[in-house]
Order: C-alpha cells, then structure tokens, then sequence
C-alpha cells in the first residue's frame, strides 16, 4: 500500500490523514474543565518575576539533567514552577524540588505539556510576570549556556522567541522552548489562547502540535506580535528543508549557534535517525 512514495513523504501523507481524523472527531475529544491537579508547595509569584513554567512527565525518578536544567534557572533569578504529570514524586523529590523550585503541581497525564502549562497558569497569578518562558523534559542539556540563549531572547526586538522556527505547516516556534515579553503575556490573545485550550488525550498528541505549537504561535502573529528564534528557516532551509529541525539540525544548532538544549528522542533513533552521527563537542 502506497509503497510507491518515498518513505518521508509516505510519513508525511499518514500524518496528514490522521490529524484530518483528529479534526474530525475532536469535539468528542475535547474535555475544556480544569483537570484533576494539587498545589504541593507554592512560594508567592512577585510583581515582576521572571517565571518558568517546567512541564515534566515523571516514570521512575527525575532525571539528572532535569536537574541540570533547573539549577542553571535558579542560578540566572528565574521562579521555577515544576508541573510533573504521570505517577506521583516520592517525598525525597519533592523535598529536593524545594530547593530549586518556587511552586510544585502534580496532575493528571492528559494533554501534554500544552495542558501542564495551562493548569500551571490557571493556578497562578502569572499576569504579575515580566517575562515567561515555557520549558518541557524532551530536551536534555545544557550544552552551552542558558544564560546566552536568554540574553539573545531579550535583546531581540520580537515580542516572542523560540530556538526553532518551523516551516511543518504554518511558520511557527517550536514549542518545547517559547520564551514570551510582556507585551505578549499583556494581550488578549495570548489570554485568550489558554482560556480556550482544550484538554486531549495523549494519543492525540498531532492534533495538540496541529492546533496548540502552531496555533500559538499563529495566533498571535494574527494578533499582530512578532516571533524570532535562535535558529530561524534561512538557516537551514538548504541543507534539510522543511524537515523537523531539532532532529535533521542539531548539530549544527549545537555547534555553531549556541544552542544549549538537544531533543531527547535522538537517543529512540526517530524515523531511523543517526544519533551516533552527532558530535557535541
């Protein structure tokens, strides 16, 4: 069956088909109440605060370069909200948390990071922030300096900003790093985006990329903001096209633009990718 189409686009085609599914049948998918989640500890969000909101899937035990992550944002004055979905922390996690972390959310496992972070702004006062940034554990790291990846964030004239910019669909950032300004976290449609976000099951997890990684970004373009990224379409349009940058471009990424963070899945070899061919050093 369709053995004539290369394998990418073979890919491409059933993805295609399946997110049509998805739109479909999302109205019997989607769940808009708040989800089942608790405040662990919660240290008071200041007027001004720079906040990250970290979404984490927990199996056995926090990784270390979660770890990692996290104390280089402790270091740099960041308030660290850790949301952790899937089995519960054990008390010597959470006690560690605390050393690091201004407030603890557990929750339930349904919709994604996307659906830890709304629940992560529904419980906080976030419009006191001067600037937030939106962080997932599918990227292990630092490879290079946090602090230079934000520096740039902020000396950027974009209203939002991003490591990759993507060009799978509508140009959008992706998502597992989204840094947003004040004039964004001001707007009404940056509001409005979460106040809509529906809740989906993980399985249908390209229906979230279809209408929450582009949408965001979409959406606000619309509203009239700009985005800009570490790592934009121009520079890697010739050697991958329109390929998923942070799998076909992370050496490069790594190696000659600073970035600090690699997607985890390079090591389950993705669509028969060569992990062994990336040299970070």
């Amino acid at each position: 069956m369709l053995t004539w189409l290369p394998q990418g686009k073979l890919r491409t085609l059933l993805r295609s088909w399946y997110i049509l599914v998805l739109r479909i049948i999302e109205p019997f998918l989607r769940r808009s109440r708040k989800t089942n989640c608790k405040i662990l500890f919660d240290t008071a969000i200041a007027e001004g605060d720079s906040l990250l909101l970290y979404a984490h899937y927990h199996t056995d035990e926090i990784p270390e370069y979660v770890w990692n992550i996290l104390h280089e944002f402790y270091k740099l004055n960041w308030k660290i909200v850790f949301v952790s979905a899937g089995k519960p922390l054990t008390k010597k996690e959470i006690d560690l948390l605390k050393s690091t972390c201004s407030v603890l959310i557990e929750r339930e496992n349904i919709g994604y990071d996307f659906g830890s972070w709304k629940d992560a702004l529904m419980s906080l006062p976030w419009q006191k922030a001067s600037r937030i940034i939106l962080l997932n554990d599918s990227v292990l790291g630092p490879y290079h300096p946090i602090e230079n990846l934000l520096q740039k964030a902020e000396k950027s004239t974009a209203d939002f900003y991003g490591i990759f910019e993507s060009r799978e669909g509508k140009p959008h950032l992706q998502s597992f790093f989204l840094y947003f300004k004040k004039s964004v976290l001001n707007s009404e449609a940056f509001e409005k985006f979460w106040d809509t976000l529906s809740f989906y099951p993980v399985w249908a997890k390209p229906l979230i990329v279809y209408k929450y990684e582009i949408g965001l970004s979409d959406g606000l373009l619309k509203a009239g903001f700009t985005f800009d990224s570490l790592i934009r379409y121009e520079d890697y349009k010739n050697k991958i096209g329109k390929r998923n940058p942070a799998f076909y471009f992370a050496q490069e990424a790594v190696k000659y633009f600073e970035c600090p963070f690699v997607k985890k899945r390079l090591l389950q070899n993705p669509a028969n990718f060569g992990y062994s061919k990336l040299n970070f050093k």
